[in-house]
């Protein structure tokens, strides 16, 4: 469950696992995983297709909560998975190669 403080978060979270993912990817890369996810039918995300997304959102999470995401931690999956949704459907290219 995503509690109202952890909403919050979302947005800054969401922010810094894109920008870790610009860091990392090119941004043709980055507009393949645009394409792609808007072609799956599920939650999947294919930056997994290219590096350790997992390791990204730690590292965002991180930055964003000052510590590390925890395990068992209901709240925090539930952080990471609205962060990660609302980061894929902005999606990951910048805006200039989106057009």
């Amino acid at each position: 469950m995503v509690t109202r403080a952890s909403t919050d978060h979302v947005p800054a979270l969401a922010d810094a696992f894109a920008r870790g993912l610009r860091n990392q990817l090119s941004v043709q890369t980055l507009a393949a995983i645009d394409a792609e996810n808007a072609r799956r039918a599920d939650r999947s995300c294919a930056s997994h297709d290219h590096l350790d997304a997992n390791e990204v959102m730690d590292d965002a999470f991180m930055a964003v909560m000052g510590r590390a995401p925890k395990a068992a931690s209901d709240a925090d999956a539930a952080l990471i998975n609205a962060a990660s949704d609302a980061a894929k459907a902005a999606g990951y290219a910048p805006a200039e190669a989106r057009r």
